[in-house]
């Protein structure tokens, strides 16, 4: 039986996982709980203070490297061994100089220990990235590309993988050995790799799998503006070959349009929303003034404080409390620095905060303020936790074609302002009419529930299953 313990931060998820594992302890019975890489240490600590030391022995805590190296010793394939850092750095060493003449650019350098080491790294990257020897080369030849420095490691790369295949296996490669061990113990149906990162769809792709293959695409890959995504559209069409269907948010679909890079492909598009419209619990918080409140990491062109920051300044209402809780101000201290010495008290930064603290704060605020993306095919989830509260959203928007908008013509108590406005007398009025009449007002979760089902977890649940 599946259950989800489904909640915004600091609805206590954690705590019921952890009284649940207690019980089912105490019981005699085993667990696995999945975190990921970078908590593992942490969580085996919380584990130790929360159970003690006979109750956490029935608790085995993996993240999801770790786990399939513990399926593999289970179900087969442990009898491979896993090259460490060192190894990998060995066997490049070993690849290259197998290949003799046919390293030039390299081969100077070919024998050291510190450029083994970089290459081995560089090698994982691709492998994580799904960038084969043969693509790698393919790339080689394109325009601009150091042709002669990606020939010769497209050439190491895959002597390194022909080595690889005749004794070890290597750390990239242990999820995909892991589904498909599983697959033959359990022969499923479908296996869904979710997305970003990439590592887990490409280990999907490569997987000898009966069941059938979904991807569940929260972020894009090719039209990313994070990052530049190795390949681009011609390798998500690779990935979308070995695919038998695809979940995308509805800001992927320009891909898919006619003349799209990704048109070829349209058929095996589904549209799914984010599961994030959940119930929260609101306690009243006493205070005198109108507390707006950010919860959120700012980034350089993507998502910037200076308007929100603009705008406050020029309300400078003794009444109106802004709270930006975050990092990323290192580009923004300037602006930050000047709305603190217009404001004084009114303006508070708090820094990084843990969930439960951030959600006391958006628990205790009169309105929620909501910066817009730059990147009009990428939407922050963020927002329907924002409607999941009732409480009235202030989103101020810098690009015409924001993502959100649509969303909030729907919400009643939300107010859209637009940077290329500009910080006008009429829009400072407008601000200030509207934080001090929606003051103390919310909508029952129930109504904004039937303004976006498809957010529900339910909804998203009915319309997953139905295209597996």
């Amino acid at each position: 039986m599946l259950h989800f313990i489904l909640g915004p931060s600091g609805s206590g998820k954690s705590y019921q996982m952890l009284a649940e594992l207690r019980t089912r302890a105490e019981r005699g019975e085993r667990s696995i709980l999945i975190v990921p890489e970078q908590f593992t240490s942490s969580t085996e600590g919380v584990l130790y203070r929360t159970l003690g030391d006979s109750l956490s022995a029935y608790v085995d805590s993996y993240s999801f490297t770790s786990l399939s190296e513990a399926l593999l010793r289970r179900y087969g394939g442990a009898a491979v061994p896993t090259l460490t850092e060192a190894g990998r750095a060995l066997l490049l060493r070993r690849a290259a100089d197998s290949l003799l003449d046919k390293v030039v650019y390299y081969s100077r350098q070919r024998r050291s220990a510190a450029f083994c080491e970089k290459a081995a790294q560089t090698i994982s990257e691709l492998k994580s990235a799904g960038v084969t020897p043969e693509m790698l080369a393919e790339y080689a030849k394109t325009p601009g590309a150091d042709r002669e420095k990606l020939d010769e490691l497209a050439l190491i790369y895959n002597a390194y993988e022909g080595l690889l295949a005749q004794s070890a296996m290597d750390p990239g490669d242990r999820q995909q050995r892991a589904a498909e061990r599983l697959d033959a113990e359990f022969h499923f149906d479908a296996v869904c790799a979710v997305c970003a990162p990439y590592r887990t769809a490409f280990a999907l792709e490569a997987a000898a799998i009966r069941g059938k293959k979904f991807l569940w695409q929260l972020d894009p890959y090719a039209s990313n503006r994070d990052y530049t995504a190795p390949g681009g559209f011609a390798r998500e069409g690779q990935l979308l070959d070995a695919l038998d269907g695809t979940f995308v948010t509805p800001q992927a679909l320009p891909d898919y349009a006619d003349g799209a890079p990704l048109a070829p492909w349209r058929e095996k598009v589904h549209v799914l929303g984010f599961p994030t419209l959940l119930p929260r619990v609101m306690e009243p918080v006493e205070h005198d003034d109108i507390q707006c409140v950010f919860c959120g990491s700012l980034h350089p062109g993507m998502r910037e404080p200076g308007f929100a920051l603009a705008l406050f300044r020029a309300l400078h209402d003794d009444a109106v409390t802004l709270t930006m809780a975050g990092g990323g101000w290192e580009r923004f201290a300037a602006d930050a620095d000047e709305t603190a010495r217009v404001l004084g008290a009114k303006f508070v930064r708090p820094g990084l905060l843990p969930p439960d603290e951030a959600a006391a704060l958006e628990n205790r605020a009169d309105v929620l303020v909501s910066l817009g993306n730059t990147y009009d095919n990428q939407m922050p989830s963020k927002l329907f936790g924002y409607f999941a509260t009732g409480k009235p959203v202030l989103h101020l928007a810098v690009s015409e074609n924001d993502p959100t908008l649509p969303y909030l013509a729907r919400y009643p108590l939300a107010l859209v302002l637009y940077r290329k406005d500009g910080v006008t007398p009429g829009t400072v009025a407008k601000l200030h009419s509207w934080l001090h009449n929606v003051q103390g007002h919310a909508l029952p979760f129930a109504q904004t529930a039937r303004l976006y089902p498809e957010f529900t977890p339910e909804k998203v649940a009915e319309e997953f299953l139905k295209w597996l």
